[in-house]
């Protein structure tokens, strides 16, 4: 069963990273509303960035059976990656139809953040997936070593290590997705994709176990 909190955060970390990065937007919109953007995505809730993360327009409360729909990509998206997703017509299509589209309350410059760039449903099913991975993973961590006995370094020793298992882990899920590559249409562009996710979490790792070394030496 999915933990819609997760979902949230891992779809507003998606559409952040791909408005942050966009040039098209980074031309078009002022800063004030560039900042605004921003703001409305963190304010948005599950029913309305589960669907703009996969190209579509946020719903209403009320649409369960429209959400159910996208449940069932963010679904597919965790058990397949990005080779489930990578040949989807249907996904090429609604990311299409997205261009030129608003968000609700930005100023009239504002397109979709997916809009012909190369932030779309095919990354998103990797890299929300990934992230919603690690936080299911290192979630506990904090909570695991709160209640480990010994002193404030020793836990935080083990709130690190846990952390760079959590971030060894999606780098394990991110390489087990390569082989998969070969049943898409295109498996260099796939293959390329995931090797960039897979820099990312290399990064994260490397940072984590910098942490983590610092925490051993105050232990």
């Amino acid at each position: 069963m999915l933990d819609k909190k997760l979902v949230e955060s891992a779809c507003k970390k998606y559409i952040l990273t791909a408005v942050m990065e966009s040039d098209k937007l980074s031309k078009k919109l002022t800063l004030e509303d560039h900042t605004a953007l921003c703001e409305r995505v963190l304010e948005m809730k599950y029913h309305e960035v589960l669907p703009l993360a996969f190209g579509g327009e946020p719903l209403p409360t009320s649409e369960a059976e429209g959400m159910r729909d996208y449940e069932d990509k963010f679904k597919r998206a965790l058990k397949y990656g990005l080779a489930g997703t990578a040949g989807s017509y249907a996904t090429r299509k609604a990311v299409g139809k997205a261009t030129g589209r608003r968000l609700t309350g930005v100023g009239s410059g504002a397109m979709h953040p997916f809009a012909k760039s190369k932030w779309h449903a095919i990354g998103a099913g990797i890299g929300m997936a990934a992230y919603y991975l690690y936080r299911k993973l290192s979630d506990p961590c904090r909570a695991k070593a709160a209640m480990a006995t010994g002193t404030p370094g020793e836990k935080a020793v083990i709130k690190h290590q846990c952390q760079a298992e959590a971030s060894k882990r999606v780098i394990a899920q991110l390489n087990s997705q390569l082989g998969k590559c070969d049943e898409t249409k295109n498996p260099e562009k796939c293959k390329s994709k995931i090797q960039k996710e897979i820099v990312v979490w290399k990064k994260r790792l490397q940072n984590e176990l910098i942490s983590l070394a610092k925490a051993k030496r105050q232990a």
